[in-house]
């Protein structure tokens, strides 16, 4: 059972896992993990980024090492030099985001294995499949199995450091002591807000403290004065021991912590000062400033409204008959499991951004509670033994209908062509190379792959360096013939520079949003920009927000352009969802039927289409900006 249920969830997450590519279009999977990993071949093991720890930046350098490096007997596995790995990421990148997104399905389904073992320890073999098969197939689990980013690496360390807090208290063992420790330190290692998971090791050794024998009350039951006083010594002396031998455990297990955080991200020691002034502008990030057109403003709501869907109605209906199960029968491990998912809910409901996915650190929790729930329901049927286990596995079924129909929808979705690599084909068939195009910022920042000549862009291009198996035909005939991956095949300067040289009133993180202003669209005619591409997430965001400005730079667009072209992610006749910085990217609404937003290109009339770059002009002379090349110059 836990064979099927474990391959299921590893199938559902690699199906279809080469959507988009080789475009990433989300933001955390472009710019972190894999672009670091790659970035370490022939630059040292120094990712030098540090808003999140290393662990899952490692372990995809050393599969890339295991997978491209000259290995004696069987020589490399993939046909690729170790020194070319940082060309084939520039030129074409595929091969490498599968290995990734592989990877973070593999530690997703290890997160499976690991739920399973804790609740068959903790309970029986009926709740550990269960919690397992929740994990599995929960929306979210799934959907972050799917995305080559850390945050499905926190469901193995989390579940075992959960059940080694869990037996500290029960058993104060010493090995349980180092599990959990060992445990927190590598959640922190995958995610610095796992970190949380460390309280309820604390609590167990509080309980543990609160449960210490009393010291005897009256001398008369020992028969004198002097032999109480004996009792009360020997007592104080053993509960003194015991009180060494906790505290002896507590450091070995805190040492655990630190020791496996250092080696899963060993340069926030090494380079103390760049990780905490990162740590202190991400943690800034997240807690100072609203993304803009952000739905929801009570991250308490957000986080409850995340589970209905993240885990499923039943799901969470399930997880919180299973705490109060746990807590009417054992109050203490009640709050050892509660402890860790309350504080994480808690902490990121305080923050001023929301994102469902900084709560799954606590999904195995949850799948554990659910097991317990169901496999207390199913045991109601105390007269007919034979049939619990059928009951369960309907139980269970019911619970995985609403999570299972969306983990089949959305891979279905990610088939088909992504609407984003729909409109450069056009591009591409239709103009020039070296097209200056206005492409919203709804990509990622450092885009280059996107914005640069491909393989298949130009009839000239015979060779494709792919870095795939041995065994293919494009191997050395092909070596010399790559496309130069410096050359470009849109001009993309134009609104970066924009945004570098207008100050903008909203700043920061939103300032790529709010640079769209009517009298943008003067510029792009005086720079010969008359093609211009937009995307439904930016206009969303701005719909959401209120914001009259960029709403107006849409109006005067669609009052001076035409529509050269259109993809819709959305199945014919459906209204489109409410712009969701969740939904939107995870394609969880039924009415979408591709990945992306709705794009359109725009021509401007009464406009002379330039190509090739734009002359660069100095930026002005304020501070870091003197001297800088730009293509634009000035304010609105």
């Amino acid at each position: 059972m836990l064979a099927a249920i474990v391959a299921g969830g590893f199938l559902l997450r690699v199906w279809n896992n080469d959507y988009g590519l080789p475009y990433v279009y989300n933001y955390d999977e472009e710019t972190h993990f894999t672009s670091n990993a790659v970035e370490m071949f022939g630059g040292g093991f120094d990712p030098n980024y540090y808003q999140n720890p290393s662990a899952f930046t490692y372990i995809i350098h050393a599969v890339l090492r295991l997978l491209y490096g000259d290995w004696p007997v069987i020589g490399s596995i993939l046909e690729l030099p170790l020194d070319t790995v940082g060309t084939q990421f520039e030129l074409d990148p595929t091969p490498i985001w599968l290995i990734s997104r592989s990877l973070a399905a593999l530690l997703a389904v290890a997160g499976v294995v690991a739920v399973f073992h804790v609740g068959r320890r903790l309970w029986d073999t009926r709740v550990g499949l269960v919690a397992a098969a929740v994990v599995s197939f929960a929306f979210l689990p799934v959907a972050y199995g799917r995305i080559a980013v850390t945050d499905g690496g926190t469901l193995v360390p989390v579940a075992l450091a959960v059940y080694g807090a869990v037996r500290v208290r029960e058993t104060g063992a010493r090995r349980h002591y180092l599990l959990a420790g060992a445990m927190t330190g590598l959640a922190i290692g995958f995610k610095y807000t796992a970190g949380l998971v460390l309280l309820p090791l604390l609590g167990a050794v509080a309980l543990r403290a609160l449960a210490a024998a009393p010291e005897p009350r009256t001398a008369g039951a020992l028969g004198g004065r002097a032999r109480a006083a004996g009792a009360r010594g020997l007592a104080r002396f053993a509960l003194g021991l015991r009180h060494h031998v906790e505290v002896r455990s507590l450091a070995l297990a805190l040492a655990a912590v630190v020791a496996v955080f250092f080696l899963t991200t060993p340069f926030f020691f090494l380079d103390p000062i760049s990780a905490l002034y990162q740590l202190k502008t991400q943690a800034e990030a997240a807690g100072g400033a609203e993304k803009l057109g952000q739905t929801s403003s009570s991250g308490t709501l957000f986080y409850l409204n995340s589970l209905t869907w993240g885990l499923g109605f039943a799901g969470l209906v399930a997880a919180l008959a299973g705490a109060a199960i746990v807590w009417r029968r054992e109050c203490g491990r009640a709050v050892l499991l509660l402890l860790f998912p309350l504080a994480l809910f808690l902490y990121m409901s305080l923050q001023s951004r929301y994102f469902a996915r900084w709560i799954l650190p606590a999904y195995p929790v949850l799948a554990l509670l659910c097991g317990v729930a169901l496999a207390h329901a199913a045991a109601l049927l105390r007269a007919r033994p034979r049939l619990q286990p059928a009951a369960l596995a309907v139980l269970t079924l019911l619970v995985l209908a609403q999570p299972l129909a969306a983990d089949v929808r959305t891979a279905e979705v990610l088939g088909h062509t992504d609407t984003r690599n729909l409109a450069r084909d056009f591009l591409v068939d239709r103009y020039p190379p070296e097209l200056r195009v206005a492409i919203e910022p709804a990509l990622p920042v450092v885009p280059e792959v996107y914005y640069r000549r491909r393989p298949g862009d130009d009839a000239a291009v015979a060779g494709v360096c792919t870095g795939l198996a041995k065994g293919t035909d494009q191997g050395e005939a092909a070596r010399g013939n790559c496309l130069p991956f410096d050359e470009q095949r849109f001009v993309r300067e134009f609104l970066r520079d924009v945004r570098r040289v207008v100050t903008e009133p909203e700043g920061g993180p939103n300032a790529n949003l709010t640079i769209l202003r009517p009298e943008l669209i003067d510029l792009y005619r005086r720079r010969g920009y008359c093609t211009v591409m937009t995307m439904s997430i930016v206009r969303q965001r701005a719909e959401n927000a209120g914001d009259d400005r960029v709403l107006a730079y849409y109006r005067r667009l669609g009052r001076e352009s035409d529509v050269v072209f259109e993809a819709s992610p959305y199945r014919p006749g459906a209204d489109p969802p409410p712009f969701d910085f969740d939904l939107s990217f995870n394609y969880y609404p039924a009415v979408f039927e591709r990945p992306g937003p709705l794009v359109r290109v725009h021509r401007l009339r009464n406009c002379e289409q330039s190509y090739g770059e734009v002359p660069e002009q100095p930026a002005g002379t304020r501070g870091l900006d003197k001297g800088v090349g730009t293509t634009f110059v000035g304010r609105y």
